[in-house]
């Protein structure tokens, strides 16, 4: 097993690099590495400048968001016992898109905050919808199933959808673009101000995995034989919606809607290993999932047209071939 981890290590390393020296001006990847590792080397300023303050940003960005959907994924379909189980179908992600329809499509009627403006007021709009919806998960998650759970939340996103298309409806031409270009998702709105916000916020939802891995490998036996290994079922599932909804609401705030990594990349994880233990299969799945998403980054960037292809459209073109062959087989 240690060398499939060392394989994805390198080909992250490798990925980083290739997407750092891809874009509209292509610096060669050594003069990136000379730039990044090498103080003393010569190089152009405005390579400098590109590397350092635009594209490292976006890569790690990358890197963050890639692997904490990804194991949000995990954690859900390991709950649910559900393959096709993601954060999507909590609501979380919807709660998130409503508090950003809400900032831009009634943003003449809301008061302003000289320290929340632009960029910030979405991150915090969608971090309030995301916060929400959460916490009525977690309230729920006391009194219902792991499985009514799920249809709970498939009920909170199609009422969460309704809102927002009735916003959508009586909304000017202008906001209505604006909105639906930050559905696209962009790995490439996150600044160094914000990094450490989105550190943070992935670092936490991950480090919660990470503990209730254990409990989570009884659960793929059924919730009533965790029960009967000690295993506090409505811990567990309280944990595991502060832990998704921390990874899936905080990347939704910081990158915009991205689909399918959490949903397809577990999967990727569980064929190569062959193996449903949760101490291999959850550090597989965070480091596919930050390559999955770099190589849909590096696809954005290699688009013929002079504008970059926003990253929601690749990762739904790779990623739904991904379902659709589950589903086949499932079949």
């Amino acid at each position: 097993m240690p060398r499939h981890f060392i394989f994805l290590l390198l080909c992250l390393t490798c990925l980083c690099l290739v997407d750092i020296a891809i874009g509209s001006v292509y610096i060669p990847v050594w003069s990136v590495v000379q730039i990044l590792f090498d103080k003393q080397a010569i190089h152009s300023a405005s390579w400098e400048l590109i590397v350092l303050d635009y594209r490292l940003p976006k890569t790690l960005t990358a890197v963050l968001a890639g692997a904490g959907l990804a194991v949000g994924g995990l954690q859900m379909q390991t709950l649910f016992r559900n393959p096709l189980a993601s954060p999507d179908l909590l609501g979380i992600s919807a709660g998130a898109s409503l508090g950003v329809a809400v900032v831009i499509f009634l943003k003449n009627s809301l008061p302003t905050w000289a320290w929340l403006q632009g960029q910030w007021l979405l991150i915090g709009a969608a971090t309030a919808g995301a916060v929400a919806v959460l916490l009525v998960l977690l309230w729920v998650a006391h009194h219902v199933s792991a499985t009514s759970l799920l249809v709970m939340g498939f009920l909170f996103t199609a009422l969460i959808g309704a809102f927002v298309n009735l916003l959508q409806y009586f909304s000017r031409p202008d906001t209505l673009q604006q909105y639906m270009i930050w559905t696209f998702g962009s790995l490439h709105s996150t600044s160094w101000q914000q990094l450490p916000y989105l550190a943070v916020v992935v670092s936490l939802g991950l480090g919660l995995a990470y503990l209730l891995q254990k409990p989570l490998n009884t659960w793929l036996l059924g919730e009533q034989y965790a029960q009967s290994m000690g295993v506090n079922s409505q811990q567990v599932k309280i944990l595991l919606m502060l832990s998704v909804g921390l990874l899936a609401g905080g990347i939704t705030a910081f990158c915009g809607f991205i689909s399918f990594v959490a949903v397809a990349v577990p999967h990727l994880a569980f064929y190569w290993l062959r193996t449903a233990n949760l101490k291999l299969l959850l550090p597989m799945t965070a480091l596919l999932g930050a390559i999955v998403l770099l190589a849909c980054d590096i696809l954005c960037s290699l688009s013929p047209s002079s504008h970059i292809l926003p990253i929601n459209i690749v990762t739904a073109l790779l990623g739904s071939p991904v379902v659709l062959g589950l589903l086949w087989r499932k079949g």
